[in-house]
């Protein structure tokens, strides 16, 4: 029996081409992947831009959207422990409602933070939630009109979290459970929480797991919904609904950033540095490991994810090297160099496929076995975070501002 892809929550009815939402980190399937046909390819500060806000504050986390609610979350204040939920209309930027909670006392990370804020997991939504988790195990949720549903600390109820960077994971929702992966040096865990009431629904170690940045992947196995968790040399899986331990498959590096990709039955990921990367063929059962297609060394790095489409596999590393694979034999087929380094994770469409960098340089290419370039965009400010695409916009998260690239929207 073979695995499905799900994504984090109900895939729109429609063809492809059409106006879809964009939920969670990596979007309507977590990998990044757009069924629009119809983006922009070309922007600059003065063209293409529909409109652009101020934030109240840091953050790296990708903003969401649902209809015309684009959602995003930010930290200030003193440590950054003023942490911040916001929605904006899509159609033209303004306001909707914020809400702010104060953040752990006790941070115990000591890296980026407190320069680039809390707010590195991206929030999600399934229409009637939605679900804010900060680096310091804050978790929140409300409803689309912003009031709260509920409110938990992970520090205070599942104790003390030590990552020298922070949660980054971001929550995943799976049918009526919230799901977080908190790896960090002391005893890490995978917890479900009610959607509705914020109570544990189960709790599963993560034994020998230390600090790792990546987001569970969902699958299907049958009637079952299957996460893939990424940490510290394996990929491990869980029944989603119970939490039971399943199958283990070695073969990635210590840190694991980039978020594992679902390909119908199949996933690709990789890890770093120094990492590889891995085609898996998924057995279809909770407890028989995949079988590697194929692995090669190059097309790997540490930070950014990467994506999948038509058949191919592409990666712009850390250091702004794109390389190009062919997903059925792992055969690179060009590499190329593009401009400044990166950190966020490409998106693409039927235009195209996007990769911006840490300058807010985007190279928009043709998904195609010979590099091509189609387009270009520049924001002129730094950029971290993954773009969101929605409803024929890119939505960009810059240090400073939330800035759509599109043509204007009417409500």
């Amino acid at each position: 029996m073979r695995f499905l892809l799900m994504g984090c929550c109900v895939w729109l009815a429609g063809e492809v081409g059409r106006a879809e939402n964009w939920p969670a980190w990596r979007g309507l399937q977590q990998n990044g992947v757009s069924r629009e046909a119809s983006l922009p390819s070309n922007w600059s500060p003065q063209t293409g831009v529909s409109w652009k806000i101020s934030l109240p504050g840091n953050g790296t986390s990708c903003p969401i959207v649902w209809d015309d609610q684009v959602i995003v979350t930010a930290t200030s204040g003193r440590d950054h422990r003023e942490l911040h939920v916001l929605s904006f209309h899509l159609s033209d930027g303004k306001a909707r409602w914020q809400r702010t909670i104060s953040g752990h006392a006790t941070p115990l990370f000591t890296q980026f933070p407190p320069l680039r804020g809390h707010a590195m997991p991206s929030p999600a939504t399934d229409g009637k939630h939605v679900i804010a988790l900060f680096t310091t195990g804050e978790l929140a949720a409300f409803d689309l009109n912003g009031e709260p549903l509920w409110f938990r600390s992970l520090q205070e109820s599942d104790g003390e979290i030590d990552n020298d960077y922070g949660l980054a994971a971001s929550p995943v929702i799976v049918d009526d459970l919230v799901v977080v992966q908190v790896d960090h040096s002391r005893e890490s865990y995978l917890l479900a929480v009610d959607i509705d009431s914020g109570r544990t629904e189960w709790k599963q170690p993560r034994t020998a797991i230390r600090e790792n940045w990546t987001t569970p992947v969902i699958v299907s196995q049958a009637n079952s919904k299957i996460l893939l968790c990424a940490g510290s040399h394996q990929l491990a899986a869980f029944d989603a609904r119970t939490g039971r331990s399943g199958w283990v498959s070695g073969g990635l590096a210590r840190l694991c950033c980039p978020m594992p990709i679902p390909v119908g039955d199949r996933v690709v990921l990789t890890s770093g540095p120094g990492g590889s990367v891995q085609c898996l063929q998924l057995s279809g059962d909770l407890m028989t490991p995949p079988s590697q297609q194929w692995q090669s060394i190059k097309g790997a790095g540490f930070v950014p994810s990467a994506i999948c489409v038509n058949g191919l596999y592409y990666y712009a590393n850390d250091r702004g090297i794109l390389s190009c694979h062919d997903l059925t034999s792992g055969e690179e087929l060009w590499t190329q160099r593009l401009i400044g380094a990166f950190r966020g994770s490409p998106v693409a469409s039927g235009n195209g496929i996007y990769f911006t960098s840490i300058d807010g340089e985007t190279t928009v290419i043709k998904p195609a076995r010979t590099f091509e370039r189609i387009g270009s965009g520049t924001l002129g400010v730094p950029v971290s975070a993954s773009p969101a695409i929605s409803q024929g916009r890119i939505l960009f998260r810059t240090e400073k501002h939330l800035v759509c690239i599109g043509e204007a929207l009417s409500r």
